[in-house]
């Protein structure tokens, strides 16, 4: 075990998509940050609310994870079912929470694809709106057909916790010299989150919190230890046991079927 003293620190560990089955975040966002602010006493906040992001592409291993906007609504694409052409309407200005509890509702009532899945319909969409999408622009080179042609299937996908650590205005935690910011920090989204403001936040917080420890940390005394601290590479996990996978396996089902969009009591209480 190597520890590393210092008078302030910063938690900057990004959410928890990984606990989920599925979710748009990047291997690392395992929900690290919210235990090591438990484990130092620092309060949670909000962690009910879970932002999905609607039309993630699903099916084939060419586009599956790829994401498509969900702004081509407004010029002229729509979503489908099979055997009903544009029968579900999600056009601004639904929000991707709305969205997608209608998505996974469609679903859940016997009207997805073979996949348990919607189509993102753009063959009523301008060949030159949706190819002024990179994201469409991506998918449509992936399956190698026209825009006029294609309808991908997509569902919703864990994108973005809102809950995380109580700061202030400051970044600064209920426990003296811990700060956090970013995704693993609570309160500034409240229970849904508008689109890109995830990365102003990080930006504008990230400086704040910053500022903030490095005034906390000025002038005080460094606690003993050994000096300034070397890489450690091999204390870094590298694989899992069997207990570990089966725990993760564990929590990521409990998470999915209890806690995604469509939640009530007893799902809750069931996983």
């Amino acid at each position: 075990m190597a520890y590393v003293r210092a008078p302030a620190v910063i938690l900057a560990t990004g959410g928890g998509g990984q606990l989920f089955q599925k979710t748009t975040n990047f291997p690392g966002a395992s929900g690290m940050g919210y235990a090591l602010a438990l484990e130092a006493n620092a309060p949670l906040v909000d962690m009910e609310f879970v932002s999905y992001e609607p039309t993630v592409a699903v099916g084939s291993e060419k586009i599956a994870g790829m994401e498509l906007p969900t702004m081509a609504f407004s010029e002229g694409c729509g979503c489908s079912m099979v055997g009903e052409k544009n029968s579900f309407k999600t056009a601004p200005p639904s929000s991707k929470d709305v969205m997608s509890r209608a998505m996974f509702r469609e679903v859940r009532e016997g009207r997805g694809t073979q996949n348990g899945a919607i189509y993102y319909d753009l063959r009523n969409m301008s060949p030159d709106a949706a190819l002024g999408y990179s994201q469409i622009r991506r998918v449509l080179k992936a399956l190698d057909v026209p825009s006029r042609e294609a309808q991908v299937e997509v569902m919703p996908t864990q994108h973005f916790l809102m809950g995380g650590v109580v700061t202030d205005e400051c970044g600064t935690s209920e426990m003296p010299g811990l700060y956090a910011a970013g995704e693993v920090a609570g309160g500034a989204h409240g229970a849904h989150r508008l689109a890109t403001c995830g990365g102003t936040e990080v930006i504008a917080m990230g400086a704040i919190a910053g500022e903030s420890a490095a005034q906390y940390a000025c002038g005080r005394k460094r606690s003993g230890g050994e000096g300034r601290a070397v890489p450690r590479p091999e204390l870094l996990q590298t694989a899992m046991d069997a207990i570990d996978q089966d725990r993760i396996a564990t929590v990521r089902a409990a998470l999915e079927g209890g806690c995604g969009a469509l939640r009530d009591r007893q799902s809750l209480e069931t996983s």
